[in-house]
Parts: structure tokens; sequence; C-alpha cells
């Protein structure tokens, strides 16, 4: 056995040095762990490493800020009925209703008819809140367009024809 042993050791002894070989964990020895709480620099010291020695942590970069989720209709309509977010609901309102329906928008922030704004929006996606709006701003100019009032039967009207009706003249 000892002469089996003495050329093994001899060869390697004679190898060239191995690259060193990471762990199963898959994390590099020189570094700390995650959960040890004093930094690179103690865990190098207490290992008795010098902190140049111990390979720098690689730098994280700083994660993207995420943008505030945008505020639900029935969110804003109960804004607008608050001094300090009035304005600024207004505004947010106004740019998720179609550009025909402003008139109506404004008329109902106007009369503080918040039901007619909830009903509008209520559990719908935003292309029905502009279907919705729309719809209710043509039905809105449709109760506030004034009638035309009816001419007079013997005046004749600039759209009525001036050629004398077909047929016998009324005695």
């Amino acid at each position: 056995m000892l002469k089996l042993l003495a050329p093994i050791s001899a060869a390697l002894a004679l190898a060239p040095a191995k690259p060193e070989i990471i762990s199963a964990s898959g994390r590099d020895r020189r570094q700390p762990p995650s959960w040890y709480p004093n930094g690179p620099v103690a865990w190098a010291r207490e290992r008795g490493l010098e902190p140049e020695d111990v390979a720098e942590e690689p730098k994280q970069p700083a994660p993207a800020l995420r943008s505030k989720a945008t505020a639900s209709w029935l969110r804003l309509v109960k804004d607008l009925d608050r001094r300090p977010t009035r304005d600024r609901a207004r505004e947010l309102i106004e740019t998720r209703v179609p550009s025909e329906a402003l008139d109506w928008l404004r008329d109902m922030i106007r009369e503080e008819d918040w039901l007619a704004l909830r009903l509008v929006g209520h559990d719908r996606t935003a292309e029905e809140i502009r279907e919705r709006a729309l719809w209710a701003a043509r039905r809105w100019e449709a109760m506030h367009v004034p009638p035309t009032p009816p001419a007079a039967p013997g005046v004749p009207d600039e759209t009525d024809d001036i050629t004398p009706p077909a047929g016998p003249r009324p005695r």
C-alpha cells in the first residue's frame, strides 16, 4: 500500500495547481454570506485576511423607482369632493375622458353630480369609461339643446321651399 501511495503523492506534488473550486453553494468563499451583519472587511479580518485580499462585492444597480399606481375612477371622483385634492383629481379625470365629453364632465363637476360620475366609471376598464363618458355626454347634450320653435304657419321659413305647393289653391 505504501508503494502505491508514494507515486501518487509525487504525481500530485508535480501537477500544476488547479483553479480554486467554488463550493457547492455557489458562493465565493472569500465573500461573507448574505446573513453576515458586519460586512466584508470584518469577515476578512476575522479569518486572518487583509481586507484588500477579499474580493469586492459586486455593486448592484439601484432599484428603479416605481411609479405610483394610477388612481381608480372612483377614488378620483371622491377626491373631487375634497378641497385639497380637487384640482389634481379634476386634471386626472379630464385626461381619461374623450375631448367630446369634456363639456359634460365639467358641468357634472360644477354641479357636483358625483353619482353621475360614479356610474360612468363604476367597475369598468379605461376603454369602457371613455365609451360611457361619451355616451353620457351625448345624452346630456340632447337634453340641453334648446328646442327650435316651430315656424308660424303663414310665415315662410328660410329652409322652406319658396315655390307654392302643388294642388288647388285654398279660398
